[in-house]
Formats: structure tokens, sequence, C-alpha cells
């Protein structure tokens, strides 16, 4: 069955349709997706105006544009196991300037609603062995992670409007929203500014600085 759903190239959920219409069960996948889809990669290389990074289903920062650097500090600059936000979120330092998200921001429901995407992870990738050692390694050391990865609240949404200081524009209020791509497991984070706005002129001197610095797409 599955190397006929693949023949037919149908999406995630249609194969998991066609398996049930067999009366079969679904195919279980071994590991979350780590590869940038081609559709997405192209979408994002066309939102080169505005910070955007993508994520794993495991909050693992895939690829970003040059004014998710300019803004929140190129990822590049550290290794691989420091661009995962679950570790920068709990297990960095609050104040921590982390070119991940606003981690010094993180509200408790921001925090609620980050573990319960993960727990829908966890039962979408039951034999993903790096992501039950990365909630191992959180879980033993954060006491608020395993508070929260027990409670049975379902988290609200991850995204919201955000206040930053950065060293060049100085305080600067931007509409952060996480958009999921459901057949490629992937999350989309974006940062914008209201139009007309002094924070929507501060994002555009971000995105001249970074012309300047010729900070090309990256990914991880």
């Amino acid at each position: 069955m599955a190397a006929l759903a693949r023949a037919l190239r149908l999406s995630t959920n249609e194969t998991c349709h066609f398996h049930l219409v067999a009366g079969l069960l679904p195919p279980t996948p071994q590991g979350i997706p780590q590869q940038m889809p081609p559709g997405v990669r192209r979408l994002v290389s066309r939102w080169g105006n505005i910070p955007v990074g993508v994520f794993s289903a495991s909050w693992t920062l895939l690829t970003w544009t040059a004014m998710w650097s300019a803004l929140l500090g190129d990822p590049a600059l550290r290794p691989p196991e420091e661009r995962n936000l679950v570790r920068a979120v709990f297990e960095g330092p609050s104040d921590m300037d982390h070119p991940l998200f606003s981690v010094a921001q993180s509200t408790t429901e921001f925090k609620a609603a980050l573990v319960a995407d993960l727990r829908i992870t966890h039962g979408a990738y039951p034999q993903d062995e790096d992501f039950r050692a990365l909630i191992g390694e959180v879980m033993s050391n954060s006491e608020e992670f395993r508070d929260l990865w027990s409670a049975p609240a379902l988290g609200s949404r991850l995204g919201g409007h955000k206040r930053l200081r950065h060293p060049l524009v100085g305080e600067i209020g931007l509409d952060n929203d996480v958009l999921k791509v459901p057949d490629h497991d992937v999350r989309i984070v974006t940062y914008t500014a209201e139009p007309g706005t002094p924070d929507e002129e501060k994002l555009e001197c971000l995105r001249v600085a970074a012309a300047r610095s010729a900070l090309p797409l990256s990914s991880g």
C-alpha cells in the first residue's frame, strides 16, 4: 500500500485515508522531516523583505531570510544544536539574546502553546529517537517544561504582538505569526509591521542594513 501511495503521489493525509479505506492502519512516520519542501523554499525566497524562519516539527530552525538575521541575529553563528527553539526557551537564560525568537519575551501562554504543539509532534512521530532525546533532555533540565508537559490543558496560539529592542533601531513592535504546512510538517514564522507606522520604518531600516551587508538566504 505504501508503494502504491508513493506511485500515486498521494499527500500524507491522502495516504492515511487510502489506508483507512482499505481497512489498514495508516503508516507511522519514522522521523520528523528535516528537509525544506521546494514550494516552501520558493515561497520564503520571495519573502526576502521580511523576517522569516522555517522550523521543523521539533522546532529546529531549517532556513531563514537575511531579514531574520538582521532582526534577531544570524543563526549561522551558532552551532546546530542551539538552533532549536525548545532548548532556547526552556534551557537558556531568560534574558538571552537568541536568534530564533524573542526568547526574552516568552510568556507562560507562549510556552504552554509551544509544549502543546510538541505533544502533537510526539504523537505524530513516536519513533523519532532524536525528538524523544530532545524531550528527555529538556524534561531533565527544566521544571517548568515538566509541569507544562504533564498539564492536560491545550495551549493557545504561538504568535502575537511582540515588542523587541534592537541595537540599531531601538524598540520595535511587530506582529509575529506562525503558519503551519501540515503535509510537510514545517512551521513558517514571520515578523511584520503595521503599514504606515514608525515600526514599519524601523523594519525598513533593518532591510537596508541587511542589503548593504549582502546577507544571503541561509539554511542550516
